[in-house]
Order: C-alpha cells, then structure tokens, then sequence
C-alpha cells in the first residue's frame, strides 16, 4: 500500500515492534483499548481480544475507572466502577494463552467521586483490587491514572516502589500528567517510569509542543495516545471547518494510498519521532482490523505538516 507518490524525505515508518520498557514482550505500534468491555458479553470481549492481539496489538490497556457510568442509579456506590477490568480478567480466564501474548495495563487513581486519590493507601487497595478483578498475580504496566494535586509525588513513588518491589507490577507510568508532574515524580523513584499516556490526536495538539513528547524522548518513556481518532470525530462526518480541512488532507492521502481513513490518522500519530503509540478502541473487529492497516500508511514530511496546518488552520510559515 505504499504511495508512489511520497518524496525520498518521507518521515520514518513505525516498526512492527518495539521492545518495552524491561519486559520480555514486545508491543505493537498500536495498542488496544478496553474502556467499553464490560458492556461486552463474554463471546464478543473474546473476539475483540483475540482480533487487537492477532493485528498487533499486543499492548491491552484498560483502568479501574473504565465501566464507571455516573447517570446509573448505583453511580454513587461505584455503578459500572472495574467493569472493564472483570471482563477482561475473564477473557484471560476463558482464554489463557491470551495472558500470555499481551503487556496487560491497568490504571489506578481515579476514584469517584473524589475524583483523584493517589495516597499511598489508596493505591495500594487499587491495585489490590485491580490484580483481583484481572485474575492476574501481576500487572505489566500499572499507570497513575491523573495527578492528585493532594498528594505529595514523594508518597506517590514510595508506594509505587513498594508495589513494584512486592512483585505486583512490572513497571509504572503516569497519564494525564504534564511534563513537569511527570519530572516531580520521576525525581522521588530509584528506578525509570516507562510511560507517559496523555489524550493527542490531529485536532488535539498539546502533547505535541507541552513538553511530553519532548520529555519522553528524553527520558525514554512510551507515549500512550488516548483517544487518536477524538472520539470517532476524525473518522465520521465532518462537522466543523477544523475537522473538515482536517478530514480533506486524510482523504485525499488514503485515496492515493488505497487506504482507509482511519489508517491515515492513526499513522499520522506514528510518524511522530517520540514513538506515539495510538489505543484503539472501536468495539468492531473489522474496524480493528482497518486500524492495523495504519502502519502501511506513508507520510512524506510535507503531508505530515499539511495535517497540522489544517488543524491550526493557519499557514505554518
């Protein structure tokens, strides 16, 4: 599916894979998003695993939160709250060489209605809890969820310590958090975050001129993209003059590369040079499929800095 067309300054293409961080696996250049599992039946959670893994998506990242709905009538005792996390841990429990296949990412952090609690007690209850409803002794990737502006990155990296030292987790990396939080809590640990998950897509730009992606190369973290395709907006029906000049760069490079749209954006994501890693979570396994097809996708540096002009909608000169 290469473009004839992409000139020789063509920006480098994402790998197949790429080791992480010190485990033994190594991860896709996408990864899979489990958010809505819980709404799931078994079969179909089932499907959707075996389909992300099968494309490449051997990163399946999921978070405590994930299931919690605020408008159930139970909302205030946690109505949907580790929704997403059971169901996956009865995947792996269905299928269990899945386990195997996957660096397995759960979230901590976030917990309605305070909202955010990353005391030392609180994580660890969470992570208890999260090991419980996974079916798993350990946790490959455990992610602060958000950044409790209550407590100290001090304490924050002492029981992250604690838990990686009891063998709970593998690893440890943050989400939502700026560039300096990540640096404050980098500062307190003996040993290396790993990530750094933030929401970044072609019309939501921070995390490209904040700082992350600047401190992740740095520092050497993987950048997890939450929500590449925002919230579906780049792959429908455009409906503003920002989505629509957007959408007009896309369409014309997939119709030049026989390629789906939703492969364009995502690649647009993986040409960055910090190594961005896009989550997918459509629940269509066909979608899943179309997804994968992003890393056929080239992007010549003219038509990577054509998505962010129109984005800005402005000239970038």
């Amino acid at each position: 599916m290469t473009d004839p067309n992409v000139d020789a300054e063509t920006t480098a293409s994402p790998d197949d894979s790429v080791p992480f961080a010190g485990l033994d696996i190594e991860i896709g250049p996408l990864a899979y998003g489990t958010a809505r599992l819980g709404e799931a039946t078994l079969d179909a959670a089932i499907d959707r695993i075996e389909a992300a893994v099968e494309a490449g998506m051997t990163l399946i990242e999921t978070a405590d939160v994930a299931g919690f709905d605020p408008t159930e009538e139970d909302a205030a005792h946690g109505g949907g709250f580790g929704a997403a996390e059971q169901r996956l841990g009865e995947v792996f429990a269905e299928v269990p060489e899945l386990r195997d296949r996957v660096v397995l990412s759960t979230k901590g952090g976030v917990f309605p209605p305070l909202p955010f609690d990353t005391s030392a007690d609180h994580l660890r209850q969470a992570c208890d809890a999260s090991l419980y409803r996974l079916g798993v002794d350990v946790i490959d990737l455990y992610q602060v969820h958000q950044p409790d502006l209550l407590a100290h990155p001090g304490e924050v990296a002492e029981v992250l310590t604690e838990l990686r030292e009891a063998g709970k987790v593998r690893e440890v990396g943050v989400c939502n958090h700026t560039a300096w939080q990540t640096q404050a809590l980098q500062s307190f640990l003996d040993f290396p975050l790993v990530s750094v998950q933030v929401p970044l897509n072609a019309v939501r730009l921070g995390s490209l001129t904040d700082g992350t992606l600047d401190l992740a190369m740095e520092l050497g973290l993987t950048p997890i993209a939450s929500s590449p395709l925002a919230g579906g907006t780049l792959v429908g029906e455009a409906t503003s003059k920002k989505l629509q000049a957007v959408a007009a760069v896309f369409d014309r490079i997939a119709a030049e590369q026989g390629a789906p749209r939703v492969a364009v954006v995502l690649s647009w994501l993986l040409h960055h040079p910090a190594g961005v890693v896009p989550i997918v979570s459509t629940s269509r396994v066909a979608r899943i499929r179309q997804c994968a097809e992003a890393t056929e996708v080239g992007f010549s540096r003219q038509q990577w800095y054509e998505v962010l002009a129109a984005s800005r909608g402005q000239s970038l000169f």
